[in-house]
């Protein structure tokens, strides 16, 4: 059964070399699309995730939800 709670603690890991942005929301799959979204634009707002990004590639960061709320 797929869990319809918005509101879970998630990690966006760099698996190059093991980093990871810790983050919580309210809004669930809207917020990981924006992650994604400001990631491919060049415009996220953590200027050390998005250096990350742009040197590895999105095919080293995976997104992982961490707990439900």
């Amino acid at each position: 059964m797929k869990n319809t709670n918005n509101t879970f603690v998630y990690i966006i890991r760099n698996d190059a070399n093991n980093k990871v942005y810790i983050g919580a929301t309210t809004t669930g799959q809207k917020r990981l699309l924006k992650h994604s979204s400001e990631l491919n634009l060049g415009t996220h707002y953590s200027p050390m995730l998005q250096e990350d990004y742009d040197i590895y590639g999105e095919e080293f960061f995976h997104i992982y939800i961490l707990e439900y709320c």
